[in-house]
């Protein structure tokens, strides 16, 4: 988490991330920032993807969990 966390951010696409922080709820600026270039900042796309990813985040963190561990 530390490395992500230097990641910087430019300021048009703070906003951005604030707005679709405002739809998908608890994710942060890196998580968005991330998820947008995944989606090709598309901002619509990548509201979806973290709803859709909020949900599942339970399973599949301990998914990651028995993988890092393996």
């Amino acid at each position: 988490a530390m490395a992500a966390a230097r990641v910087s951010i430019p300021a048009a696409v703070r906003r951005t991330i604030q707005n679709i922080k405002e739809i998908a709820g608890n994710h942060t600026d890196e998580e968005v920032y991330a998820a947008l270039r995944e989606c090709d900042m598309d901002p619509n796309e990548t509201a979806q993807k973290l709803l859709h990813q909020g949900r599942w985040r339970a399973r599949s963190r301990q998914r990651e969990m028995r993988v890092s561990l393996s």
